[in-house]
């Protein structure tokens, strides 16, 4: 099953927590900036199973940042997106790890396609043990000051973002 029957699977069966899910963390009101990051946490939804895994329970996470803020310099303008999905054991909510196309096809959901295509791979978290295998996938979308999607600037680190669809900047 490819990424986008995925994604509409997901936003079929989670139509309601997802638009919840946008709605909070799109807000303007929402925006992170130096100013108020003490009483702005992540949007989180979940934890919904798993469309791969039986066992496993999935969790997202997603909030918008002033770019300035996010990538710690003062010249840039417009924002950042950051999104996480991470996987949980259903019955024990240990950590598991998680199916990155799984992740993309969340990443489709919660966005949408013209936001999803613009992102790019933002690292991931392992577990000791785990050979290096995700618990948790990170995304970023960058927006210019219009909230249109946007390259990522020169200053962002270029070894961690991998663009999701790299015909998307081509």
């Amino acid at each position: 099953m490819n990424v986008a029957t995925r994604a509409a699977m997901i936003n079929a069966r989670f139509a309601g927590p997802l638009e919840n899910l946008r709605r909070t963390f799109l807000h303007p009101a929402a925006i992170v900036s130096g100013s108020n990051t003490d009483d702005r946490p992540p949007a989180l939804i979940g934890p919904f199973p798993s469309v791969t895994d039986l066992y496993t329970d999935v969790n997202v996470g997603a909030e918008i940042a002033d770019l300035a803020f996010a990538q710690n310099d003062l010249t840039l303008e417009g924002y950042r997106i950051s999104v996480f999905i991470s996987g949980h054991d259903r019955h024990t909510c240990k950590r598991l790890t998680v199916d990155i196309d799984e992740c993309d096809a969340w990443l489709y959901a919660v966005l949408g396609e013209p936001l999803a295509d613009h992102a790019y791979h933002a690292g991931a978290l392992t577990c000791p043990g785990w050979d290096g295998l995700p618990a948790a996938i990170f995304y970023y979308v960058y927006l210019d000051r219009d909230r249109e999607p946007a390259p990522r600037p020169e200053t962002a680190d270029d070894s961690l973002q991998v663009p999701v669809r790299p015909e998307a900047f081509a």
